[in-house]
């Protein structure tokens, strides 16, 4: 599981980070942010895609729910649970659509409890199928693929919109893909 990790205090990105790593039983991987606009960038110039974003409301700058509206804007799916001292804000962040709250100071047994139900969205989801391309992390949702094509050592994926071209084998393809989704017809072909 992909988690961005976005607060001004690099003290509570310490307490989440040590909470995050006591957690192994999730396989999470995470990066930190100092700033919405360092959180922003990631998504805009990086290609970031996260499962969920741990987010704090009030920061200098871009504040958490200004953040969290731009970033709902580019990517409808990901999870955010803002992590805030700052309740008066909450009724103005329903707009963004977060999932949940954590008020500072957090536990780690409520840590934790959000974790499992962020962990029960994810699983409740649609597959996805992720790769990389030209360095930028690429999270296509299978129902948007329409096949998989071989040509010579690269596979394109053609989805609805676009065509995708990554370099690997027919066959590590298939073992990494939602074999209750997709069916190989053919050496060269996936559908």
């Amino acid at each position: 599981m992909d988690i961005a990790i976005c607060d001004d205090s690099i003290d509570y990105i310490g307490i989440l980070e040590k909470y995050f790593d006591k957690m192994k039983r999730f396989d999470l991987c995470y990066d930190t942010f100092l700033s919405g606009e360092d959180l922003l960038a990631a998504y805009k110039n990086n290609g970031a895609v996260y499962d969920a974003i741990f987010l704090d409301m009030e920061m200098g700058g871009i504040d958490g729910i200004e953040t969290a509206n731009i970033i709902r804007s580019i990517d409808k799916r990901v999870i955010i649970v803002f992590v805030t001292s700052y309740t008066k804000y909450m009724k103005r962040s329903f707009e963004c659509l977060p999932f949940r709250f954590l008020v500072k100071p957090v536990s780690f047994e409520d840590m934790e409890k959000v974790m499992c139900a962020v962990y029960r969205r994810l699983s409740e989801e649609k597959s996805t199928f992720v790769f990389y391309e030209n360095r930028n992390k690429v999270r296509l949702f299978c129902e948007n693929i329409l096949y998989f094509e071989c040509q010579s050592h690269w596979i394109l994926i053609h989805e609805k919109d676009n065509i995708y071209k990554i370099c690997r084998s027919m066959s590590d393809l298939y073992d990494q893909i939602d074999q209750s989704v997709f069916c190989r017809v053919h050496n060269s072909y996936i559908i």
